[in-house]
Order: C-alpha cells, then sequence, then structure tokens
C-alpha cells in the first residue's frame, strides 16, 4: 500500500490518474500492472458522483492490499455450507508409477500413506503402518483406464459410549509398557473411531482404531508391523476384538502464537475487527521477553487474587512466556524483574490492521455493486406490468437504504483503522499487565501425571477496569446463532457472548452431553483462540498418553476436528491457553 498519508484521505474526485497510477491503482502494461477490481471501482466512481466522493485512496489501497494477499494465498479452505464434502478427486495423470508401488523400506505404497487420513485435518498426517495391512485393501487408482480417482474424507471420532472407554485406563499403561520394552518411541497414543459419509450421505464408522504417533525417525514400518499383535492382544485380553493399530509420526507441539476497547453490538461495522483489543477471551498474548522470538498465546481465564485483595489476574501457558520452560518465576523473587506482559504481538498487530483493510475490500465491494444496481434500476424503462413496477421501486429504495448504510459502516471502519494505529502502534502501549508466577512446566505435579503448562499475571486497572466483563467469550460472525445450537446442541444466548461458568470434573469426562445426527454418543466442545478464532471439534472421551522425545510420560485430553461440513483445525499456534467449554 502506498505511504502518501497527504493522499489516504482524498476520493476519488480528487484524484488524477497520474496519482493512481503511481499508487499502482491503474495500469495495463507489464510494468504498471493494476488489478481489475480495483480498475473497476474507480470506473464506476468516475461515472457515479456520489461514489466518487466516498471511495478514497486508503480504501483503493485496501482493495489493492486484499487482491495482492489473494494473489500470493488462493483460497483452499472450506467453509460451513448445507452439503457435506464427501471426498477429494485426485488426478491420476499426474501420478507418477512409484507412487503406487511399495518401495525401500516402506510398507504402504506413497499414495496410500499419502491419502489415507484424507479430511482429518488441514495437513493430515502420513500413515506408515496399520495392522489390518493384509485384509483390508486401500483403493488405488488404476493409470490408463480413469483420469480421476474420488478419496473419500475421513473425520476422527470420539470413543464416547463405547467399550473402550471402560478398560482404556487399564490397556493404554500396559501399552505404553509393551512400547517401552520394545523400544517403540511414541509420543501420543489415544484411541479413535474414522468416519466417512457414504452416497446417501449417511455416516459409515469404521473400526476402533489405537492410533499410535511416534516421534520423528525413531520408529520403523518393520517395529510398527512387529509390535502390533502384542497391542491387539492386550486389547483382546480385556474384551476389545476387532480394533486396529495405525501408526503415524508426530510430536505434540505447545500452541505458541490505551484501556482495552468495550464489546459492541453484531449491528457495529467493527464488531468483529476489534475483538482483538478487547478484554474478551481469545485475546492475544506475548511477553517482553519473548517478543524478538514471536511467541504468543491466548488468555485461558480471569480470576481474582482472593483474600482482601481486589486486583485481578488472567492465567495462560508457561511456554508462553518463557522460553526456558524449566525456569521457576514468582514476581519479587531473588533477581526476578517484573516482566510485563502485552495485547498482540508484532504480527498480530499487523494481522488486526490486515482484517480491517480486508474488510474495507469487501465494504467497497458491496457499495460498488450497490451503486451499479441503483443505475441500472434508475435508467431502466418503467415496465407496463404493475407488480413488476412495484417491485423494481421498491428493490430501488432499499438499495438506496443499504447504500447509505455501507457508505457509513466505510466511513466508520476508516475512523478504526485512525484509531487503532495511533493508539496501539507503540508496542510500549500494548503492555496489558505484569507477570506474577510461572513455575516449571511438569508432569509430576500430581498423581494423575497431567501436564501443569501454566503461568499468571495481574492486569493493569487502567487497562481493563473501564470495559472489563469477566470471562466471555464472543462467538462473533463466522457461525449464526442457529448453527452453533445445531452444532453443540445447546442454546446461545441471542448476544452472542457466552460467559463460562464452572468446570467439568475429572470423574465426567467419559459421560457424553449429546448425540450426533446419527445417534452417536458424543461432546463438542469449542474454543476462541487468537490464531484460529472460534471453532469446535470432538472431545475423544478417555485420556490420551503422551510420551516426549527425552521419555517424560503424561496424559492429556485429546480432542478431533470438527467433521463434516467444516474441515478447519481445531487449534493452531497462538492458541496456547484459550480455554476449552461445552454447552448443555
Amino acid at each position: 500500500m502506498s505511504q502518501v498519508p497527504d493522499l489516504e484521505d482524498h476520493t476519488i474526485s480528487q484524484l488524477s490518474d497520474q496519482q493512481l497510477t503511481s499508487a499502482g491503482f491503474l495500469g495495463d502494461g507489464e510494468f504498471l500492472y493494476a488489478y481489475e477490481t480495483v480498475k473497476h471501482t474507480i470506473q464506476v466512481a468516475r461515472e457515479n458522483p456520489a461514489l466518487a466522493d466516498f471511495v478514497t485512496f486508503w480504501m483503493l489501497g485496501c482493495q489493492k492490499a486484499k487482491a495482492d494477499h489473494n494473489a500470493q494465498h488462493p483460497p483452499s479452505s472450506p467453509t460451513l455450507s448445507d452439503t457435506p464434502t464427501v471426498f477429494s478427486q485426485i488426478s491420476v495423470a499426474s501420478l507418477a508409477s512409484e507412487a503406487l508401488t511399495v518401495v525401500g523400506s516402506h510398507l504402504l505404497c506413497e499414495f496410500e500413506r499419502v491419502h489415507y487420513y484424507n479430511g482429518v485435518s488441514v495437513e493430515p498426517p502420513e500413515l506408515y503402518y496399520r495392522s489390518n495391512i493384509d485384509t483390508v485393501d486401500f483403493k488405488l487408482p488404476v493409470p490408463g483406464q480413469q483420469n480421476f480417482i474420488e478419496i473419500p474424507f475421513k473425520t476422527a471420532e470420539g470413543v464416547l459410549g463405547t467399550p473402550i472407554v471402560e478398560v482404556w485406563d487399564k490397556v493404554a499403561p500396559l501399552i505404553v509398557a509393551l512400547f517401552k520394552s520394545t523400544g517403540v518411541k511414541h509420543s501420543a497414543l489415544h484411541p479413535v473411531f474414522f468416519s466417512t459419509l457414504n452416497d446417501n450421505m449417511e455416516k459409515v464408522m469404521g473400526p476402533l482404531v489405537i492410533w499410535v504417533a511416534t516421534h520423528p525417525g525413531t520408529t520403523s514400518p518393520d517395529k510398527a508391523r512387529d509390535v502390533s499383535p502384542a497391542v491387539l492382544s492386550i486389547l483382546v485380553d480385556h474384551g476389545i476384538e476387532g480394533a486396529v493399530v495405525e501408526w503415524i509420526e508426530g510430536t505434540v507441539e505447545p500452541m505458541t502464537g490505551p484501556p482495552l476497547m468495550p464489546t459492541v453490538e453484531n449491528t457495529n461495522p467493527t464488531h468483529d475487527v476489534r475483538h482483538p483489543f478487547t478484554a474478551l477471551h481469545g485475546m492475544s498474548i506475548a511477553t517482553e521477553d519473548r517478543e524478538n522470538d514471536d511467541a504468543t498465546g491466548t488468555i485461558s481465564i480471569y480470576f481474582h487474587e482472593g483474600g482482601d485483595s481486589n486486583r485481578v489476574l488472567a492465567a495462560s501457558c508457561k511456554h508462553v512466556f518463557h522460553a526456558d520452560t524449566k525456569s521457576n518465576y514468582k514476581l519479587g523473587g531473588s533477581g526476578h524483574r517484573k516482566q510485563q506482559v502485552r495485547v498482540n504481538g508484532m504480527r498480530k498487530f499487523q494481522r488486526a490492521l490486515a482484517a480491517i483493510k480486508y474488510k474495507v475490500d469487501a465494504n467497497v465491494t458491496d457499495v460498488v455493486a450497490l451503486t451499479e444496481d441503483i443505475e441500472r434500476l434508475e435508467n431502466e424503462p418503467k415496465s407496463e406490468d404493475e407488480e413488476e413496477a412495484q417491485d423494481k421501486a421498491e428493490a430501488l429504495e432499499k438499495k438506496k437504504v443499504q447504500w447509505t448504510e455501507l457508505t457509513k459502516a466505510g466511513t466508520r471502519l476508516r475512523e478504526f483503522f485512525k484509531t487503532v494505529t495511533r493508539d496501539w502502534t507503540d508496542i510500549t502501549r500494548r503492555n496489558i499487565g505484569h507477570l506474577d508466577w510461572a513455575p516449571p512446566i511438569s508432569i509430576d505435579v500430581d498423581d494423575f501425571t497431567y501436564t501443569r503448562d501454566m503461568g499468571a499475571f495481574f492486569l493493569d486497572a487502567q487497562k481493563f477496569a473501564k470495559n472489563f466483563v469477566g470471562n466471555v467469550v464472543d462467538l462473533g460472525v463466522k457461525y449464526t446463532r442457529h448453527e452453533l445450537n445445531t452444532i453443540f446442541g445447546g442454546k446461545f444466548p441471542s448476544s452472542m457472548k457466552l460467559r463460562l461458568r464452572g468446570t467439568v470434573k475429572r470423574q465426567d469426562l467419559c459421560n457424553p452431553i449429546g448425540v450426533d445426527e446419527f445417534g452417536n454418543a458424543r461432546t463438542i466442545v469449542g474454543k476462541d483462540g487468537s490464531t484460529t478464532e472460534l471453532t469446535w471439534g470432538n472431545f475423544v472421551g478417555v485420556e490420551a498418553y503422551l510420551c516426549d522425545k527425552f521419555g517424560h510420560e503424561s496424559k492429556e485430553l485429546a480432542i478431533y476436528n470438527s467433521s463434516k461440513n467444516d474441515r478447519s483445525n481445531f487449534s493452531g499456534k497462538g492458541d496456547s491457553g484459550a480455554p476449552i467449554w461445552n454447552v448443555k
């Protein structure tokens, strides 16, 4: 985007061709290329004085920035729709013959390894062995006989309401002991079902799978093949038959990605883009010490210090606060200086600015389209058909009202962008508190061996007091209220702001709180992280057994990505600390 401050608020009616060309908004040659969307806006504006007096140099820059982004990142992520995505279509002509042949130390061909978990996540893991390899075939393409092959999308499902839940705390330790005795370096162990949809849009459940992730480069396919029968034998000894052991490589990664603004109603055009600057859950935080690492996380929960104190703290993860996760930080401790916590590291701040610009791009595009519609309706001969004439008159009246509302929204977005850049660009003005406590990451705090990865910081009262609302999740605009009620089987507030209350007891984790559309028991959970924002997923129902590369074992609660229509990942780097919740 051009950095010419004195032109940014100039409207198209005030700008010359030379100025527009110099900024990259006009031009057709090799060295003066401009995007068609931007040129179209200028063309329509010059034919319509009202539009020319609305669209500014800065707004054209927003359109150009969005076009630049689209050119570098073509859209590929699926969105929620009424029609589930059932399969991927893979070109056969582009496949090398080696991709369909088992070579080297592999026990599966490349095509199966890469596409076996199609749909499970945005970047599915690669399978390197499965125990039913000799009895169940994976459909392979036939070069020369077909141009494309359709591979069903798989969805990872929890195990709630199935027999494995009752025995998992017995069989999992036995499997872990087996891995130790045979030299398997596992990183994660948990049960799962994989489902697909048939041609009638009916869910087809696969067998119970014991999903084993091993540290990269530590376990060969031959080793997985040799150990799998013993895993299955343990299951059979505890009454679980017909299961399959599937092996992948992977490690568990920590997800390190003025007064705060008030929340506003969803009728406000800045409603969604102001989220990073409010005290609602989903706030991205970074410490002063980790700013150069671009390490960010998300606030977990707000809580009072207690006693006679009226101070409020916020919690997140230790690895968000410190690169050295073995250090023991306590405010006021020997040699410990005060460490500042900030809202939005540099990358997240730039992302927030980009979100405003992209919304302005959409606003301008809509205004241009309405301008063309209004011009068409005004210039069309009046129909002799009374009903048609009335319909067009009503349409013209409504579109003029919409045009006025959209231009007001565009102006407010511009003013909001100015406010954000004025008040928040200086990183020291994004300090929102200071660290109080961040103990070492530990897995032996109690007998349950859950990972303690946490820390807490005091909130700066001047930043929070005016607009603080407590532990509230803004559900945003990604889903409608009806869609959320359908997904979670609960009732969300009309304000689309969900207040978090209480916690789930450990003994209740294996009790499902709902069923899916096929009648299968499930517990759907949600999360609002600073990177992936509002997402939902399927809670497995039992604990996953993890082991890092140093042999440190722990238990965690596993959540699979959401299913069927929305195949986005449940979390990503920068979401660390975000609370996970359900609705009853």
